[in-house]
């Protein structure tokens, strides 16, 4: 179990330093040495390295923690993961080829990231098919939903090879071929990660002396989200090429995934309710998921999320986090299962609870801004026309703040205690208390880490290509006597309509339906409107495109007025950040309900643990 969780460590301390580099660039005195566009390619290496491979080491250290992976096929695995992340870091950290922003798997086109990150998912879908294949372990009953996991993850990676065939074998050439992929294989990538947390809360539940019942159900949601990515394998097999950017793998994604995890959900709490438990290390950080997962799910239920703003990235944060939680409450808990010594341990047990706060802080700013109609993927500040939007914004910095201090913190113990890994038998199966420093793990670690920076320092620049606005009509700040029957958009170069996402907003904030895009030539996109009131009113376009040559986005966001004559105000000319008040009323109860989860989770935990006579 050692050399996986010093590879986790490893590629999450790698994506540290490109998230470090990302906000270095922004700085006045390192941005001469670092161009615009390592700046991208830094960003595609931090969430590669965090939200794929990492997300993706973890379950291959619950399925050998189980049982269900060892022998050769578990060294082969390793191996091949391993050196597939090597590949892929060493390509960010140079710089090689041109970074893409594609949904979920973002990547550089070069030879080098291919292999890498190809190399990387061969050892996913070895490791995890031998875990679906594995007949010792099964009497274990956390055993069945680490087997659902390993189902999941074995199929997302068939449905990324079986997208990129088809659009293959479809004739279709160049960047359409992984975008197109990762676009249908992301939304399958979903159900693995909630189907390893489901399998994480099992070992934890199991670990903690819990009945056989509950490991069941959450085996049982376990193949459920397997029989989601079943049903998207199906779907990539048989749509046609075109389908596989549609709108099918959201739906699925949103039934197949939000179902199974708040059933989940629901079961950890119920397990762990009323019945005093064994101490477990890590159980705790499984508690705070919890409360970050509900978040995530009343953005869900009571959000728009259709309407491209800070409201989307808020539940993705929050689910994706809950997940993360899961995954670092079984780091500890495995450890100490296997009679090793938590270095730092008060730190370990605290962390959690740090990240935690942060992520429901910087959700709770999400959310905020969004519903005060701060558009997504749009840099700057030109949206930010109110002191309540700028309040936001500083909320979400703030919990930007305080998560990533929570994460360096998981680095650190969990590098030392990989570093150090001293036996402690006697403490199995309980929450170690072992202190310690990391000697030797800085200078090592440090080394490492210096390596890739310099790689990074040293690192050529790439060109690259964006679709940039150069006419629109109605044209920005226009002033018209008609409302407009189509809003038409001409971009600097071809676009990619089936990417695009062009909206058109009321004084409100609120998204004008019934719309319709169209493609009009290779640069030209028009959103063909409905019967718009004849009444004086301001609106907005917000666009967002992608270059057909190299997929980067370009946003917009521009305002036109109509003042008909003699006709009554359409609306109170506010800007689309600040909507009526329908859209911003749940905003404070939801900051309030996490902030209120938060503290509820952090009494119920702490009581736990006096109770059972721990510090």
């Amino acid at each position: 179990m050692r050399p996986w969780l010093g590879m986790a460590v490893g590629v999450l301390a790698l994506s540290g330093v490109m998230a470090l580099l990302i906000a270095l660039a922004r700085t006045p005195l390192v941005r001469p040495f670092l161009s615009e566009s390592y700046f991208r390619v830094a960003l595609v290496s931090h969430v590669d390295l965090f939200l794929v491979i990492w997300y993706l080491v973890i379950p291959a250290v619950l399925w050998t923690r189980v049982g269900l992976l060892g022998g050769l096929a578990e060294r082969a695995a390793f191996w091949a993961m391993a050196g597939g992340a090597g590949l892929v870091a060493v390509a960010g950290a140079a710089g090689l080829g041109r970074p893409v922003l594609a949904h979920y798997v973002p990547y550089l086109e070069h030879p080098v990231f291919f292999a890498g990150l190809g190399l990387f998912l061969a050892g996913v879908a070895l490791g995890a098919g031998a875990a679906v294949a594995a007949g010792r372990g099964v009497d274990r009953p956390e055993a069945m939903a680490a087997r659902a996991a390993a189902l999941c993850v074995l199929g997302t990676v068939l449905g990324l090879a079986v997208a990129a065939g088809r659009l293959a074998a479809a004739g279709v050439r160049g960047p359409a071929v992984p975008v197109t992929a990762l676009w249908a294989g992301g939304h399958l990538l979903q159900f693995a990660h909630v189907g390893g947390a489901l399998a994480a809360w099992a070992a934890l539940l199991a670990w903690s002396g819990a009945g056989v019942r509950p490991l069941r159900v959450l085996g049982f949601l376990g193949y459920v989200c397997a029989a989601g990515v079943v049903l998207g394998l199906g779907a990539i097999s048989s749509l046609g090429p075109g389908a596989l950017g549609g709108t099918f793998f959201t739906t699925l994604k949103a039934w197949g995934v939000g179902v199974p995890a708040g059933l989940g959900a629901a079961v950890l709490v119920a397990a762990a309710w009323g019945r005093r438990r064994r101490a477990v290390a890590g159980l705790g950080a499984a508690a705070v998921g919890l409360a970050v997962l509900g978040v995530g799910g009343l953005l869900a239920l009571g959000a728009d999320l259709s309407v491209q703003t800070t409201l989307i990235p808020g539940h993705y944060h929050a689910v994706l986090t809950a997940v993360g939680l899961a995954y670092i409450g079984f780091t500890a808990g495995a450890v100490v299962r296997a009679g090793v010594r938590l270095e730092w341990s008060r730190l370990a047990r605290w962390q959690p609870y740090l990240y935690g706060l942060g992520t429901l802080v910087l959700v709770g700013g999400m959310a905020w801004a969004g519903a005060l109609g701060a558009p997504r993927k749009v840099a700057g500040l030109d949206f930010a026309r109110n002191p309540a939007t700028m309040a936001a914004l500083a909320m979400w910095g703030v919990g930007a703040l305080l998560a990533e201090v929570g994460g360096l913190l998981y680095v650190a113990w969990s590098l030392a205690t990989v570093w150090r890994w001293r036996s402690d038998p006697a403490r199995e199966g309980a929450e170690a208390a072992g202190r310690g420093g990391v000697r030797g793990v800085r200078a090592a670690g440090g080394a490492g880490l210096a390596a890739v920076a310099l790689a990074a320092l040293l690192g050529g620049g790439v060109a690259q290509a964006k679709a940039d606005l150069v006419r629109a009509v109605p044209a920005e700040g226009a002033v018209l006597t008609e409302p407009p029957r189509e809003v038409v958009l001409t971009y600097s170069e071809e676009v990619e309509a089936r990417m695009a996402t062009v909206s058109l907003l009321d004084a409100q904030g609120r998204i004008v339906r019934g719309a319709r895009l169209e493609r009009r030539g290779p640069r030209e996109l028009a959103l063909v409107l409905p019967a718009l009131p004849r009444t004086t009113g301001r609106y907005y376009v917000k666009a967002t495109v992608a270059s057909a040559r190299d997929f980067q986005l370009t946003d917009t966001l521009y305002q036109f007025q109509v003042e008909a004559a003699g006709g009554a105000a359409a609306g109170s000319g506010r800007s689309p950040q600040a909507p009526a008040a329908k859209g911003t009323a749940w905003a404070w109860p939801l900051v309030g309900a996490a902030v209120v989860g938060g503290a509820a989770v952090a009494f119920l935990v702490g009581r736990s643990r006096r109770e059972a006579g721990r510090p």
